[in-house]
């Protein structure tokens, strides 16, 4: 079992528990659930929010290829509205893994970088995730992150920039890292503030 499935588990503990408390639904005569029906609550219960997490997770990177017209544009969209796009692990990871597919794909002719965000392209890296990383971790991140910028420029398509918004950090050295960036009327203006390649 993964961590995020076992920590959904141990949330699945309390609503056995609490279903003990009231002799629900399972239970036997004294309203408590037998070792059978709590592993397949506890089980039932994990996997349904480890899913959930896996699918927000999925949601927060997302691609379209573009048909008819306008077949062979790739658009990948960042998709994190409650942390202004910044840029986490989950998202370096997905951006990197689309990029690796991109590069071999022939049928390819474009790839647009936006925010699914409205206001927003990117606010840089994700610094509430960050604190909460060991030292070697924080060192892993920065490398990947700086990978994943230098495949961007090394993209053998044009790549464009559609900027809805601030993009401060990480997020400006992505727009940076691309071909051409278009600037929304919205976009009051960007600023370098802290860099997520630097040292």
């Amino acid at each position: 079992m993964t961590v995020g499935a076992a920590g959904a588990a141990f949330d699945a503990r309390e609503e056995v528990q609490f279903g003990r408390n009231r002799g629900g639904a399972g239970g036997n005569e004294f309203g408590y659930l037998d070792d059978e029906s709590t592993k397949r609550v506890l089980l039932s219960t994990a996997v349904r929010r480890y899913s959930s997490r896996r699918n927000r997770e999925e949601q927060e990177v997302r691609v379209r290829y573009l048909g008819d017209e306008h077949k062979g544009i790739v658009v990948l969209g960042i998709n994190r509205a409650h942390s202004k796009n910044a840029l986490n692990k989950n998202v370096i990871k997905m951006i990197s893994k689309v990029l690796e597919a991109l590069k071999s794909d022939k049928k390819v002719r474009t790839v647009i970088f936006r925010s699914e965000v409205p206001g927003v392209f990117c606010a840089g890296a994700d610094l509430k995730e960050r604190a909460k990383m060991h030292s070697s971790e924080v060192s892993s991140f920065v490398s990947r992150a700086r990978a994943t910028i230098n495949d961007i420029a090394n993209l053998p398509v044009p790549t464009i920039a559609a900027i809805d918004g601030i993009a401060l950090g990480g997020g400006l050295e992505l727009a940076l890292a691309c071909d051409i960036r278009v600037a929304g009327k919205t976009l009051a203006g960007t600023k370098p503030g802290l860099p997520i390649c630097g040292t």
